[in-house]
Protein backbone atom coordinates (compact mmCIF):
# COMPACT_ATOMS: atom_id res chain seq x y z
CA UNK A 1 0.00 0.00 0.00
CA UNK A 2 1.18 3.50 -0.79
CA UNK A 3 0.33 4.78 2.67
CA UNK A 4 2.51 2.14 4.34
CA UNK A 5 5.37 2.83 1.96
CA UNK A 6 5.02 6.55 2.60
CA UNK A 7 5.19 5.99 6.37
CA UNK A 8 8.36 3.89 5.98
CA UNK A 9 10.05 6.48 3.80
CA UNK A 10 9.15 9.21 6.30
CA UNK A 11 10.87 7.16 9.02
CA UNK A 12 13.94 6.85 6.82
CA UNK A 13 13.88 10.60 6.16
CA UNK A 14 13.82 11.28 9.90
CA UNK A 15 16.93 9.15 10.32
CA UNK A 16 18.79 10.87 7.47
CA UNK A 17 17.12 14.15 6.51
CA UNK A 18 19.79 14.93 3.88
CA UNK A 19 19.15 11.75 1.85
CA UNK A 20 17.71 13.10 -1.37
CA UNK A 21 16.82 9.64 -2.70
CA UNK A 22 14.42 9.13 0.19
CA UNK A 23 12.78 12.52 -0.38
CA UNK A 24 12.40 11.76 -4.09
CA UNK A 25 10.63 8.50 -3.26
CA UNK A 26 8.30 10.35 -0.89
CA UNK A 27 7.48 12.84 -3.64
CA UNK A 28 6.87 10.06 -6.18
CA UNK A 29 4.54 8.25 -3.79
CA UNK A 30 2.62 11.47 -3.20
CA UNK A 31 2.24 11.91 -6.96
CA UNK A 32 0.83 8.39 -7.23
CA UNK A 33 -1.53 9.08 -4.32
CA UNK A 34 -2.78 12.22 -6.04
CA UNK A 35 -1.39 14.40 -3.26
CA UNK A 36 -0.08 17.06 -5.63
CA UNK A 37 0.77 19.78 -3.09
CA UNK A 38 2.60 17.34 -0.80
CA UNK A 39 4.58 16.13 -3.82
CA UNK A 40 5.47 19.69 -4.80
CA UNK A 41 6.55 20.55 -1.26
CA UNK A 42 8.73 17.47 -1.10
CA UNK A 43 10.23 18.13 -4.53
CA UNK A 44 11.06 21.69 -3.41
CA UNK A 45 12.80 20.34 -0.32
CA UNK A 46 14.73 17.86 -2.46
CA UNK A 47 15.79 20.49 -4.99
CA UNK A 48 17.00 22.73 -2.15
CA UNK A 49 19.05 19.83 -0.76
CA UNK A 50 20.58 19.14 -4.17
CA UNK A 51 21.45 22.83 -4.52
CA UNK A 52 23.05 22.91 -1.06
CA UNK A 53 25.07 19.81 -1.95
CA UNK A 54 26.23 21.32 -5.25
CA UNK A 55 24.25 18.98 -7.52
CA UNK A 56 22.76 21.70 -9.69
CA UNK A 57 21.79 19.49 -12.64
CA UNK A 58 19.83 17.22 -10.33
CA UNK A 59 18.13 20.24 -8.78
CA UNK A 60 17.13 21.41 -12.27
CA UNK A 61 15.61 17.98 -12.97
CA UNK A 62 13.58 18.13 -9.75
CA UNK A 63 12.31 21.65 -10.52
CA UNK A 64 11.24 20.34 -13.92
CA UNK A 65 9.26 17.62 -12.12
CA UNK A 66 7.48 20.34 -10.17
CA UNK A 67 6.68 22.22 -13.36
CA UNK A 68 5.21 19.07 -14.92
CA UNK A 69 2.82 18.88 -11.96
CA UNK A 70 2.10 22.60 -11.81
CA UNK A 71 3.33 24.53 -14.89
CA UNK A 72 2.48 27.90 -13.36
CA UNK A 73 4.26 27.32 -10.05
CA UNK A 74 6.16 30.59 -9.68
CA UNK A 75 8.61 29.49 -6.95
CA UNK A 76 9.91 26.68 -9.15
CA UNK A 77 10.40 29.07 -12.07
CA UNK A 78 12.26 31.56 -9.85
CA UNK A 79 14.53 28.94 -8.32
CA UNK A 80 15.17 27.35 -11.70
CA UNK A 81 16.14 30.76 -13.11
CA UNK A 82 18.49 31.22 -10.16
CA UNK A 83 20.24 27.96 -10.96
CA UNK A 84 20.66 28.90 -14.61
CA UNK A 85 22.02 32.30 -13.60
Amino acid sequence: SLDKALAEFHKAAEEDPKDTRTWLKIAEINVRRGAKQEAIDTYLKTADLYTEQGFFQRAVAVYNNILKLAPGYVDAHVKLAGLFK
